[in-house]
C-alpha cells in the first residue's frame, strides 16, 4: 500500500503541497475498522494516499420516465414521472472529505442527502441505488442502511449491483426493497477488517528512531513505530468480531435472512447467480434492463389511470343524466295535468311550454334550464329549444357541458355564452360565471307559485 514511504510523509505532514484529504484519509484508514473488500480496499487507499484519484462520477441523476403532457381535450396536465439514480462508486466514508477541486471519496452523509431530497420530491416515484464500490468505512454506514430500510414503503427502492457492491455498499444494497445485480456483478463481503501499519523497521533502515510518550495503558497500542503487540491484537479482533455480528444482523434483518446463514457465509462474495440463489440478491439484471422496466411500467399505469380517470368521468354524466331526467319528470307532471280540461290562458301557455320542451329531444339538463326560464316574450317554443339546444351543444364542445343549464335558466345570449367559454378555456379553466351580464337580454321568469295562485282563483 505504501509504494513510495518518504513521498507519503511528505504529504501527510504537509511538506509538499498541503493535504488535509490525505491526512484525514490516513487517520480514517489505518487502525480502523473497516467495511470494505480486502484486495480492493487495499488499493483505493494506497490510491488516495498516492494522489492517483482525483475524480469521481456525478452522484445524483434524474431521469424522466414519462415527460410531463397536457391532454388537449380537457387541459388537465400531468406532471412528469421521474426516477432518481444514486451512483455509489469507489470508497466510502462517513463525512464529506473533499473540497473544491478534490472531491475526495463519497460519503454516508452526500448520499443521505440525495436519497432525502429524491424521498420528499413529488415527481420522483421511485430511487435506485447504482453500486460499484467496494465499501469503505465502518463508521456512520448503518445508521445510513437503517435509515434507508425505514424508507421503505414511501416510495419504491431499488439497489441496482452494477457491477459490484461489498461490505459497507453491500450493507447499503440490503437496505433496500430489492436487489438487482448483473450476471458477472458481486455482492457480500460481510465481513470486517482493519489495517496496521508497522513501519518500524523502515524508520530503523533510513536511521530514524521515534520516542513516544504517553500516559495511559493503551494509548500507544496502535502506534506504527512498533510492531502490533498481542493483547493490542487481541482486543482489536474482539472489536472486529462484534462489528461481524453487528453487520451480519443488520443483513439478516433487512434480507429476511438467518443470522447464522449470514455468518456462514464467511465475508465471501458471489457473483451474479449465486448472489441471487444465497439470498444476497433477488434477481439478475443490468441497470440499462431496470431503467426500461420502469419506464415501460409506468406507462402502463398512466393508461390504467387514463381509463379509470375515463370510466369516473362517465359514471358522473351518467348520475347528472339521471338526476337531470328526474328533475325533468318533476317539473314536466304537474305542468301537463294543468293543461287538462282548460282553456289556454297564461298559466296554460307557461304549462304547455313545460311540456313541449318536457317532450322535445333535448338533453335533460337543457331541458330543465329551458323550463325554468319559461317562455321568452317573442320567441316561438321551437325557437326556445333551438336556443337551448345551441347552448348545450357550445358548452359539450367546451367540455363544460355541466354550465349549460345555468346559462339556460339565466337566458345568456349565444354569442355571450361561447365569449365567457373561450375565455375560460384560454385561462385553463377558471370558474365559468353564469350571471346575466349587463348588456343580456331576459325573458319573462317562470313562476311557479304564482301559476298554481292563479289556478286556485279560478277554481
Amino acid at each position: 500500500m505504501n509504494r513510495n514511504p518518504a513521498s507519503l510523509l511528505a504529504r501527510l505532514f504537509g511538506r509538499a503541497n498541503p493535504q488535509p484529504l490525505v491526512t484525514s484519509l490516513f487517520a480514517n484508514a489505518i487502525g480502523q475498522p473497516l467495511l470494505v473488500h480486502p484486495a480492493m480496499g487495499e488499493q483505493i487507499i494506497g490510491a488516495y494516499l498516492h494522489g492517483a484519484i482525483d475524480a469521481r462520477p456525478a452522484t445524483q441523476d434524474v431521469r424522466v420516465l414519462q415527460p410531463e403532457s397536457t391532454d388537449p381535450a380537457t387541459g388537465v396536465v400531468t406532471s412528469a414521472r421521474t426516477a432518481t439514480v444514486i451512483n455509489v462508486s469507489g470508497g466510502l466514508v462517513n463525512r464529506f472529505e473533499g473540497g473544491a477541486c478534490d472531491p475526495g471519496p463519497l460519503s454516508y452523509q452526500e448520499i443521505r442527502a440525495v436519497f432525502d431530497r429524491a424521498l420528499a420530491a413529488p415527481s420522483c416515484e421511485a430511487i435506485v441505488l447504482r453500486l460499484e464500490s467496494p465499501g469503505g468505512m465502518a463508521a456512520g454506514v448503518f445508521d445510513l442502511a437503517e435509515h434507508i430500510h425505514a424508507s421503505r414503503g414511501q416510495k419504491r427502492i431499488i439497489a441496482c449491483i452494477d457491477d459490484y457492491a461489498y461490505s459497507a455498499a453491500y450493507a447499503i444494497a440490503a437496505a433496500c426493497d430489492e436487489i438487482r445485480v448483473t450476471r458477472t456483478g458481486g455482492a457480500g463481503s460481510v465481513g470486517v477488517i482493519a489495517y496496521h501499519v508497522d513501519q518500524s523497521r523502515w524508520e530503523q533502515n533510513i536511521g530514524i528512531a521515534v520516542s513516544t510518550i504517553y500516559s495511559g495503558a493503551h494509548k500507544a497500542d496502535m502506534s506504527p513505530h512498533a510492531p502490533l503487540s498481542d493483547t493490542t491484537r487481541a482486543w482489536l479482533q474482539d472489536r472486529m468480531d462484534s462489528m461481524r455480528n453487528m453487520f451480519a444482523s443488520a443483513v439478516a434483518k433487512f434480507r429476511g435472512m438467518e443470522l447464522e446463514a449470514v455468518l456462514a457465509t464467511e465475508a465471501q462474495v458471489y457473483q451474479g447467480e449465486q448472489a441471487v440463489a444465497i439470498g444476497f440478491a433477488d434477481r439478475i439484471g443490468t441497470f440499462a434492463e431496470l431503467m426500461s422496466e420502469l419506464a415501460a411500467g409506468w406507462a402502463e399505469d398512466a393508461d390504467a389511470m387514463a381509463q379509470e380517470r375515463e370510466a369516473d368521468v362517465d359514471n358522473e354524466e351518467m348520475q347528472a343524466a339521471s338526476a337531470a331526467h328526474d328533475a325533468l319528470a318533476d317539473l314536466a307532471s304537474p305542468l301537463a295535468n294543468v293543461t287538462a280540461g282548460h282553456e289556454a290562458d297564461g298559466a296554460d301557455a307557461i304549462a304547455q311550454f313545460a311540456a313541449a320542451v318536457a317532450n322535445s329531444n333535448l338533453p335533460p339538463a337543457a331541458a330543465v334550464g329551458l323550463i325554468a326560464r319559461g317562455p321568452a316574450s317573442g320567441q316561438s317554443t321551437g325557437d326556445a329549444v333551438a336556443y337551448a339546444r345551441d347552448v348545450h351543444d357550445a358548452c359539450f364542445a367546451a367540455g363544460l357541458d355541466s354550465v349549460a343549464g345555468d346559462y339556460i335558466k339565466q337566458n345568456v345570449d349565444l354569442s355571450s355564452v361561447r365569449a365567457q367559454l373561450i375565455a375560460a378555456k384560454a385561462a385553463s379553466g377558471p370558474e365559468i360565471v353564469t350571471a346575466i351580464p349587463s348588456n343580456a337580454s331576459q325573458g319573462d321568469r317562470l313562476d311557479h307559485t304564482g301559476i298554481y295562485e292563479r289556478r286556485a282563483k279560478r277554481q
